[in-house]
This record gives C-alpha cells, sequence and structure tokens, in this order.
C-alpha cells in the first residue's frame, strides 16, 4: 500500500476499508421488514439501498426454521449519492487492494456483499409470537469466510447484549490494518482475535482462490450448525433437484444475472437449504474464476 495512503488515514478510514456498515433488520407487524438501526451513525443509505436490504435479509425458508441461520447475499447499489472525502479514500484504498490481489475476491464497486445473521424464536410478548432479527454486515470485499465469521462474532453478542455492542465492533474495526493482499493479518473484534491471511497474485496461496480464517487464543469458530465454509459444499447432491433447470442456472451465472443472491438463482433453487441456497450462486461464479465477466 504506497506510503501516502497510509500516512492520510483518518479516523473510520480504516472501518470503510473493510467493512460499509451494519444493519439491524427487524420484522415489524405493520411495516414488514424494516431497517432498525445503522452503524456508524454517519453511514447513508440510499432508500432503494434500504428496501433491497431489507428484502435480502431474512432467508426465503425461515417460516419453519427456529433458532439462528447465516448466509450471505449480494446486492447492486443504487447510482452512486455524490463522493465526499471518505469515500474517495476508501476507493482508493480498494483500488491498491485490487491491484495485488487475484481475480476471485476483486473488489467491483457496483456491488455490495451483505453478510446476515438470522435468529426466529418464539416469544409470547410479541403480537405475532416470533422474535425475528438480522444483523447484516454489509462490505465490498467478498471474503466470505471472514466475514462470515466477523458477522457471527458481531451478531452473537449483539443478540445477547444489544445495540451497544454494534458500536464496540465499529471502533474495533476501526483498529484494523488495512486489507492488504499478501500479508496474514490479525483483527482483534470483541475480544476475540480473527487471523486472516489474504491471497496475491505474488503468493502461492492465489491457487485457492480465496482467503484463510483462524480464531487464536484457544476460540472455536462462531458459525451456526446450519452453515459451513462454500468450499465445502457437495455440489452434484445439492444441485440433483434441480438438474433440469441446469442450462437456465449456468446462463444466470454466466451473463451475471444474480446481481442478488436472494432474486433469480433462489427461485430455481428453491428445494435446496438456506445454506444451499445462498452459497450454491456464489460457488458457481468462483469456477468461472480468475475469468473476468461483467454484468
Amino acid at each position: 500500500m504506497e506510503a501516502s495512503l497510509q500516512n492520510a488515514i483518518l479516523p473510520w478510514d480504516r472501518f470503510s476499508s473493510w467493512v460499509q456498515s451494519i444493519c439491524v433488520v427487524t420484522f415489524d407487524l405493520e411495516l414488514g421488514q424494516a431497517i432498525e438501526s445503522v452503524y456508524p451513525g454517519h453511514v447513508i443509505l440510499s432508500e432503494a439501498d434500504k428496501t433491497s436490504i431489507c428484502y435480502l435479509a431474512f432467508p426465503d425458508s425461515n417460516s419453519g426454521v427456529m433458532g439462528d441461520s447465516q448466509f450471505h447475499f449480494r446486492l447492486r447499489l443504487s447510482p452512486q449519492q455524490p463522493s465526499n472525502s471518505r469515500t474517495l479514500k476508501s476507493a482508493r484504498i480498494h483500488s491498491e487492494y485490487n491491484k495485488k490481489c487475484p481475480s476471485s475476491i476483486a473488489i467491483d464497486q457496483n456491488y455490495l456483499f451483505g453478510f446476515a445473521y438470522f435468529r426466529q424464536v418464539k416469544d409470547s410478548s410479541i403480537r405475532r409470537g416470533y422474535y425475528q432479527k438480522s444483523v447484516i454486515l454489509l462490505t465490498k470485499l467478498p471474503l466470505v469466510n471472514l466475514f462470515s465469521q466477523v458477522n457471527s462474532v458481531i451478531a452473537r453478542r449483539f443478540y445477547d447484549k444489544g445495540e451497544i455492542s454494534l458500536e464496540v465492533a465499529c471502533h474495533d474495526i476501526d483498529q484494523w490494518p488495512l486489507p492488504i493482499p499478501g500479508n496474514t493479518i490479525d483483527l482483534p473484534l470483541l475480544g476475540h482475535l480473527i487471523q486472516v491471511q489474504l491471497p496475491s497474485l505474488s503468493t502461492r496461496s492465489v491457487e485457492s482462490g480465496c482467503e484463510t480464517v483462524s480464531l487464536t487464543g484457544g476460540y472455536e469458530l462462531f458459525l451456526p450448525t446450519t452453515l459451513g465454509s462454500f468450499e465445502t459444499v457437495d455440489l452434484f447432491t445439492c444441485l440433483m433437484p434441480v438438474v433440469e433447470y441446469m442450462h437456465t442456472l449456468w446462463e444466470l451465472v454466466n451473463c451475471r444475472a444474480t446481481c442478488s443472491y436472494g432474486t433469480n438463482t433462489n427461485s430455481l433453487l428453491s428445494n435446496c437449504s438456506t445454506f444451499d441456497k445462498y452459497h450454491i450462486p456464489f460457488f458457481l461464479l468462483r469456477r468461472l474464476s480468475p475469468f473476468l465477466h461483467y454484468p
């Protein structure tokens, strides 16, 4: 990372180099799914983006699922708001990141990735009879293994301690080093230490095309039992129920019609589990790497 960029880092620059924002989406009996809060407080989401996030915040098959589930999605950003110094700095950092990383984890400024940790439990004190909330971590970095872990740590603390946990998590992230491919980076978060190795074009780790994540200090990875690494997906078994639609699915992947994982592909994967439904499209897109393809 160029020295002039490192020396010009201001408060929240480190945060925005990793994460765009953290949102809490709840189910309102009158409004439906609605954003309850956004952290940090200075982040402004367009109305179109808020609508998309709310729509994608709950799993499609959540009606009979109790407890916790975790998934991710991708959404196309609405037309950009006027740039400010913070967004310009973030764009410069991401540009430097893209110069060194393999195409499989490169940033596309037109998209956000959302990492959702959804909780649904019975609660007689609520009119609908259920507590339904989703903690969404939004980022431009397509680091699925890392941010699935990060959001699991954040969401579990939020469900136990409330919104103060989100504020503390944001301040922790703002202390992280900048994301530099080729480095092993220590990321302190809410009393835990996450270690990530980002592959680069100049290291052998580029062969895997994805980041390696671990928790140090004897902690276990904080992932729900419904979630595994997308690299462990048994693709053939998962796609058996929709084998007759494979040609259509492959067309969607090739033309990047899956601009949000909760729409086109999910209608085809309706017989799959929540984990498979959101990870298969991403897994298929990774199979096209390192070829660049555009919507």
